[in-house]
């Protein structure tokens, strides 16, 4: 083997990186305007000599060794973070989730924490206050507190020596943004296995019952769609409106087509407030509850609509999953990753929200 003797500089290093990595066509740089020497960093095992070097370490006629000298040092550890971490995040923002009818909100810490429910009193309406007489106070009952509690979702991608040896450039680009899709997944899943599984709320209700009128039982169609609507601006409390207009609805892939039409159809008859599609596979297919880690079962015929009003929140202790690094030298010798995200979900409220057919 043949080792290298002219220092690359970081820049042209980083550059002639990210070509391997990404598989690009390599660009013939020389390493000083009045030098035709130009850079040899043809693949991860030049990479790995080269940050060798920077570290300023000897380097071995034994590859493994140079490989665990490298992955111990600074050189390495950056130009691999900088790709799995731009890597991780594309893949996170990649997909989609429900972020535009679940409220997003924050975590203190992992303990259980409180939202209230709050419902209109009679007391809360506003009122004529005659000349010379105290306004009274605004008045909201407390109807239910609902509890969300952080939960901790973890994983780790490991680059080890043999990865390297195999030039197995997938291991810096692919798998951290189908890692990065893992972690933008656990929103989703958790949301969908909570509507799937319909737990009690604080009143020791389901969200989706028929004492609370909100749990049909017809398939989706114009007539069922309409019911649906008219309970969604129909909720009172103590006599007032809440004022809630429909916003999504939330259908399977089988009945896409139909809900299209009824939304299409109303449109043309002239309907103003605009409700948006959502077409959700986890509705169909089933998902797997990220905490349980147990399969929900879904069914075909499955449809909501939500309002308005509350429904779900997310809510997160760090915002975006938190990406960390560190070297692994049990059993195998590597650059590890880890993506940790501490999330929670609470059912805020039954009142903005419709099931259709089970």
């Amino acid at each position: 083997m043949v080792l290298p003797k002219i220092r690359v500089p970081l820049d042209q290093l980083k550059q002639r990186y990210n070509e391997v990595v990404y598989r690009q066509e390599p660009k013939m740089i020389p390493l000083r305007e009045d030098w035709t020497v130009f850079s040899r960093v043809d693949n991860l095992r030049d990479v790995v000599h080269q940050c060798c070097i920077h570290d300023g370490q000897p380097l071995s006629e034994r590859e493994p060794d140079n490989i665990r000298t490298a992955i111990t040092g600074a050189a390495l550890g950056n130009l691999f973070s900088e790709t799995i971490g731009t890597e991780i995040n594309a893949g996170f923002d990649q997909l989609n989730d429900t972020t535009d009818w679940v409220r997003s909100g924050e975590l203190a810490s992992s303990k259980i924490q409180e939202r209230l429910r709050l419902s209109h009193n009679a007391a809360g309406r506003m009122q004529e206050v005659p000349r010379g007489k105290v306004a009274s106070g605004f008045i909201v009952d407390i109807e239910g507190v609902e509890e969300i509690r952080g939960v901790r979702f973890a994983k780790v991608l490991t680059v080890d020596e043999q990865d390297i040896i195999d030039q197995n450039v997938d291991m810096l680009t692919r798998a951290p943004r189908l890692l990065g899709q893992a972690a933008r997944r656990v929103r989703p899943d958790l949301v969908y296995a909570t509507l799937l599984q319909n737990p009690e709320l604080s009143d020791d209700t389901p969200i989706f019952d028929a004492s609370r009128g909100n749990a049909g039982e017809a398939e989706l169609s114009t007539s069922s769609f309409a019911d649906a609507v008219q309970w969604i601006r129909t909720r009172t409390e103590e006599g007032i409106n809440l004022d809630q207009q429909p916003k999504f609805l939330i259908v399977t892939p089988k009945l896409e087509n139909a809900a299209r039409t009824i939304l299409r159809d109303r449109e043309l008859n002239g309907e103003q407030n605009k409700i948006q599609l959502r077409v959700e596979s986890r509705l169909e297919t089933g998902v797997i509850d990220p905490i349980s880690d147990e399969m929900v079962s879904g069914s075909e015929s499955r449809w909501y609509l939500i309002g308005s009003g509350a429904s779900f929140e997310f809510a997160t202790v760090e915002g975006r999953p938190q990406i960390g690094r560190f070297v692994q030298t049990r059993g195998t010798w590597g650059l590890a990753h880890d993506v940790k995200w501490t999330v929670g979900l609470v059912a805020l409220d039954w009142r903005s929200m419709y099931r259709g057919n089970v």
